[in-house]
Order: structure tokens, then C-alpha cells, then sequence
């Protein structure tokens, strides 16, 4: 049984609707915490080290004037959604909405750091951190009990799963949010609320919808019937979730169909990717990657995963670049830090190119790769193929019913097959790869968002 199965199987054959806190239903949440733990063994929350939390601690203050003054709309996304186009960096989910929309606030969570205003884009960003503080206070302080409606529904499912994930600690992690946003919302009256991974804040939502205010979720990365933020099959109360997705492609729609109920069809709009209409077709002249890339016979993007099923692709690919030294393959750490990966003992044609981000690194590459990254879906816009390195049946898990143009994304169980695939050289143009990507990624972003934000009267 693969997750999406065991995501149903769980909503339909247990009361998960009955499981609430204060009387406000709970499972959707929780859920999120439920099913990462089993989607990569231990979940994938990250612990801290005192020099990060001292970090934090001042990354507080970031942007702190900026509260300040007219807001008629908030944007909440963190800061790994940032990439650099000619010397500013942009957030790729939320830019063009903080640009085009007036007296907007943009929170963010730093991941892990916050870049400075002067290299910002939109420059109206505060950190997100002092909400957190205030989420961690309240916890600490307040919510010192809490009372569980269903709890029992809870132990049976942490039992049959083997995990002990704390519902109590999850719930007073839910409540802090719902508690700290009504407080905000005492002071900010938002016209609309626009949030990256709002899953994360089923608590905001809830406090933010109680208050008439629409929610519109950007979307940030995939989204399919194994994903643990976007399958929902009870009817659980509409305030736990967005009003209105900003989708990338029409496929998207296709997973909010039998029983899940987090869209419907008519709230989800398909606009494309901001980002992707940034980037230069030149890049691949103008940057020293391409004289590195100069006579391989092949280049490969990579695009690496920190949890421990992702990071298994890095002795595949060591593997397939011992096999084939002509090949080369540029790697692109996410957060763990380059010099982990510079201790592997790597074969000479594996490369990094720090100075470039994963899409800018795709678009001058032949082909690319990962498990189960995001960029599986967004390579075919920028004209590249996919060989996925299928770990646990993880690639096909997640993009399987997605990327089904089988000429575009291949999957490899090996080093074999990986090499198998790319020497078949049956790989459509350019031209028609990007065709292939529609449903995944419609073109025409700025007429796209400015119909939707229309429908949804947010202009």
C-alpha cells in the first residue's frame, strides 16, 4: 500500500472527522505530522543548533518597521521560495502578486536566513519569526493542558502505524496559531491572504477565514494524491482550508476528484510559474558552468533532497558517473551545505556550480534528475527531459500519475536503467517538451493570474 492509499484508507475507515480540539476539528492537521513521519522514517522536522536559534533570535527584527502602515494584504511564504534574477532576489510563489497588489505585508519564514532588503525585489518583508516566538510563548505558557476529543481514535492509528506522534503537543501547536493570528487580527484588517504550504497554518487559516477573509494558497511545489497537505476525504470544516488555489498547470485539478475534498475543481486556477518567465533563455552563455560543461557528452542536472530517501540518489549517480566519464553532472544541494557532499569521495565529473540556483543549473543542462523534487515537474517548461531515480518507489509514487508523457520523464531503478534511458537518445526537442509540460505548467502567467485574481473579485 503505497501512501496515497494509506491516506485514504485512513479517512475512510476511521472517525478522523470526530478527533477535535476545543471543539475544532483537528485530524487535518495532525495529519500532516502523521504521515511525514511515515513518508520518510522520523519525519522531517528539523532540530536547531544553538548558533541557528541565536540566529533566529536576531533575524527577528528583520524588516521590523515594515508592520507598520497600510496593509490590505498579506503574504506568508518562506525564504528557499527566493531566487536571484538580475541581481535582486525574488520570491518565485509571491512577487508578482506583492508587486501588482497595493499596501502589501510579506511574512516570511527564513530558511534559513533572511536576504537583505537592498537585494530584495519587493522590499515590504518582515521575518515571520516573531509570530512563531509569540506561537512558542503561548504554548509554553498558556496551553500548558489540553483536552483531546478522540484521542483514542489517535492512539489506535499511532499504534497500528508504529509512531508516536504527540497529538497534544501537534494540537497546542495548531491552537498557538489560531490564537496568535486572531490577536494579528486585531490590528491587520486584510483585504485577502495569500499564503505558500498553508497546511503548515491550518491554525491562521481557521482564525483568518472565522474573520470573512479570504485565503489563496500559491502553490510551491507538488501537489498529488500522495501528498499528506492535499488529501482529504471527509468532510471536515471548509475553514481548516483556502478558499482558492493558484495552481501551475490544469493537472492539477485531476487530484481533487474522488472524495478529496481540499478543492473542488471551480476554486483551483491554473496560472503557470512566475519564476520560469524570468529566466533568460541565454543563461547557459553567460556563466562559467557551460566552459565546465564544454564537451561532455552528456550533462545532467541534479536536483538533491536533503531526507534520507533523497540523499540515497547521490551513490546512484556516483555510480552511473564512475560508469560513464564523459558524462557530467552538476549537483545542487538544497540545505545541506555543499562540503557534506564535497566529503563523498565524488568522481572528478560531478560538479557544483554554487553561484547558480536549481533552475538556472536545469536550463543549461541537457537533461535532469532527482527522487521526488519539485523540478521533476517544472524541467519539461524549461525544455529538459527527466530521468528519475526511482528510490523506494518514491519518483514514480509522486509523479507517476503527474509527468505521463513517458517520452519526457523516464523513471530508473538503477544505475543500469538510468544509463539505459539516457543512451536510448529518443528524447523529443525542446520545442516539444515544453509542449508535452502544459498540463503540468501553463504558459501565459501575467493574463492568467490577472483573470484569476478577477474571478476571485480580489481585484
Amino acid at each position: 500500500m503505497d501512501l496515497g492509499q494509506k491516506i485514504k484508507s485512513v479517512d475512510v475507515n476511521y472517525p478522523v472527522e470526530n478527533i477535535k480540539v476545543n471543539g475544532k476539528q483537528f485530524w487535518p492537521f495532525f495529519r500532516v505530522f502523521f504521515f511525514d513521519a511515515q513518508y520518510v522514517k522520523g519525519g522531517t522536522q528539523t532540530s536547531f543548533s544553538l548558533t541557528q536559534k541565536l540566529q533566529f533570535l536576531l533575524s527577528s527584527f528583520y524588516g521590523i518597521f515594515n508592520w507598520f502602515g497600510k496593509t490590505e494584504y498579506l503574504v506568508f511564504s518562506n525564504s528557499d521560495q527566493r531566487k536571484e534574477v538580475n541581481g535582486k532576489w525574488i520570491d518565485k510563489s509571491a512577487d508578482y502578486l506583492n508587486l501588482k497588489l497595493p499596501h502589501t505585508l510579506h511574512i516570511e519564514l527564513p530558511v534559513f536566513k533572511h536576504f537583505s532588503h537592498s537585494k530584495l525585489k519587493f522590499k515590504r518583508v518582515v521575518s515571520h519569526l516573531p509570530l512563531r516566538f509569540l506561537e512558542v510563548v503561548y504554548m509554553k505558557l498558556i496551553l500548558r493542558k489540553v483536552s483531546i476529543e478522540g484521542m483514542e481514535i489517535l492512539n489506535q492509528l499511532n499504534e497500528k502505524f508504529e509512531l508516536n506522534i504527540s497529538g497534544t503537543e501537534v494540537a497546542k501547536r495548531f491552537l498557538a496559531q489560531y490564537s496568535v493570528m486572531k490577536f494579528i487580527l486585531r490590528f491587520i484588517q486584510p483585504k485577502a491572504v495569500f499564503m505558500a504550504v498553508p497546511y503548515m497554518k491550518m491554525g491562521y487559516v481557521l482564525a483568518i477565514k472565522e474573520n470573512g477573509i479570504p485565503v489563496i494558497e500559491m502553490q510551491h511545489g507538488s501537489i498529488n494524491n500522495s501528498h499528506f497537505g492535499y488529501t482529504n476525504y471527509k468532510q471536515f470544516d471548509a475553514s481548516l482550508f483556502p478558499n482558492y488555489l493558484l495552481a501551475y498547470g490544469e493537472g492539477t485539478k485531476d487530484v481533487f476528484v474522488d472524495g478529496n475534498i481540499t478543492y473542488s475543481s471551480e476554486t483551483v486556477f491554473p496560472i503557470g510559474h512566475y519564476y520560469l518567465h524570468l529566466i533568460d533563455d541565454n543563461v547557459g552563455e553567460k556563466n562559467k558552468l557551460a566552459k565546465q560543461l564544454s564537451g561532455a557528452q552528456k550533462t545532467i542536472a541534479v536536483s538533491l533532497q536533503d531526507d534520507s530517501v533523497g540523499s540515497k540518489i547521490v551513490a546512484v549517480l556516483t555510480e552511473v558517473a564512475q560508469k560513464k566519464s564523459d558524462w557530467k553532472f552538476v549537483f545542487v544541494p538544497r540545505k545541506t551545505p555543499q562540503k557534506v557532499y564535497e566529503k563523498m569521495n565524488l568522481p572528478p565529473n560531478i560538479l557544483f556550480a554554487p553561484e547558480l540556483n536549481v533552475y538556472e543549473v536545469i536550463a543549461i543542462c541537457d537533461y535532469h534528475t532527482t527522487v521526488f523534487s519539485t523540478c521533476a515537474l517544472e524541467a519539461p517548461t524549461l525544455g529538459k527531459g527527466n530521468v528519475l531515480v526511482n528510490i523506494n518507489n518514491k519518483s514514480k509514487e509522486y509523479f507517476d500519475h503527474i509527468l505521463t508523457d513517458n517520452r519526457v520523464t523516464r523513471f530508473a531503478n538503477s544505475a543500469t536503467d538510468f544509463i539505459n534511458e539516457l543512451e536510448k537518445g529518443d528524447f523529443p526537442n525542446a520545442l516539444e517538451i515544453k509542449k508535452s509540460n502544459n498540463r503540468v505548467m501553463v504558459s501565459g502567467f501575467e493574463a492568467n493570474l490577472q483573470s484569476a485574481l478577477q474571478e476571485m473579485h480580489i481585484l
